[in-house]
């Protein structure tokens, strides 16, 4: 494994950490609404 690669599965790691932590965010946001309303 090369550097190259390791960096092209670190980039993949973060954007895929960042769009699970978004979406948890998102149906959190969604259920505190519901909740309020």
């Amino acid at each position: 494994m090369n550097l190259g690669e390791l960096s092209t599965i670190l980039v993949w790691g973060a954007t895929t950490a960042y769009a699970v932590a978004l979406i948890a965010f998102s149906t959190d946001l969604a259920r505190r609404t519901e909740a309020a309303a």
